[in-house]
């Protein structure tokens, strides 16, 4: 009876100096990027800025899960009309991050990115298409508080239809993490 008191005790013991360790790596976190696209298999059309959006969960310090959306500025071509390209992308990934220093980590992403882009023109010539394509990032990401990163990245969201040639995205972009 003494010996399982003291096995409990020991038990417990470990168990509080466990649990810190382990939730240390968690972390929810908010995600806001700006950065230049490419187009590919789009011309005339030119490359666009984008903006992304996204929420974020760390399970540990080296692996998570992330729920982006990007939104590809719209382009536009004049000519005897006027056509205009509108696309967007949402994105749910797994995240993996390899920690250099307490400031410093090396990340990368892959997933399924639900791409939709629509044409219209003042012609009256409109088109929709969306494809689900491979979703994959490689980055990198300054600390420079616990609560805020900093981080580049390049991402590839794949075809945007099923066409051939289809036509295709990817982005370099800068953007700041806040966890919480």
């Amino acid at each position: 009876n003494n010996n399982m008191k003291k096995i409990i005790a020991a038990a417990l013991l470990a168990s509080a100096f466990a649990t810190p360790a382990f939730a240390e790596g968690n972390s929810t976190y908010l995600l806001a990027e700006y950065g230049s696209a490419t187009y590919t298999n789009m011309s005339p059309f030119k490359d666009p800025g984008k903006l992304g959006l996204g929420f974020g969960y760390m399970f540990s310090n080296t692996a998570g899960i992330e729920l982006g959306y990007t939104m590809f500025g719209d382009s536009t071509i004049v000519g005897n009309g006027q056509a205009t390209l509108a696309a967007s992308s949402f994105h749910p990934a797994l995240v993996a991050t390899l920690p250099v220093t307490p400031q410093f980590d090396f990340l990368g992403k892959i997933g399924l990115a639900m791409n939709k882009a629509d044409l219209t023109s003042t012609v009256g010539i409109t088109a929709a298409t969306s494809k689900t394509s491979l979703y994959f990032a490689a980055g990198a990401q300054y600390n420079v508080s616990p609560q805020v990163g900093l981080r580049v990245i390049y991402e590839n969201f794949g075809d945007f239809e099923s066409g051939s040639p289809a036509m295709a995205a990817s982005a370099i972009t800068g953007g700041v993490t806040l966890k919480f």
